[in-house]
């Protein structure tokens, strides 16, 4: 995997886990879950989650907003740029490449 993210970084500037986590937002039915549901998902703790969904809101890619029925959750949602990035990496052979057999 380290290899995979050396080079989704160098082409594209996301990691591997940026990728996971874009893709799962930019579902219809993911797109208003709450950071502690995703990072279950992911399999990953909130306050890391928290942290890899600022610095890909600083680049574009994703928007925070509060929770309306709680106003301690947070709504990550993917932008306009964070589907084109991701979109970009789906087609790139940057990724096809290292995939490819790994069923």
């Amino acid at each position: 995997m380290a290899a995979l993210d050396v080079r989704l970084r160098g082409a594209h500037g996301v990691t591997l886990r940026d990728v996971l986590l874009l893709e799962l937002l930019s579902r219809p039915d993911r797109r208003a879950h709450r950071i502690c549901v995703l990072a279950q998902t992911l399999g990953v703790s909130p306050g890391a989650l928290v942290g890899q969904v600022r610095r890909l809101e600083e680049r574009g890619l994703v928007t925070r907003s509060p929770c309306q029925r709680d106003r301690r959750g947070i709504l990550p949602r993917i932008t306009s740029e964070g589907y084109a990035r991701l979109h970009a990496v789906l087609d790139s052979q940057a990724y096809i490449g290292s995939t490819a057999g790994a069923d």
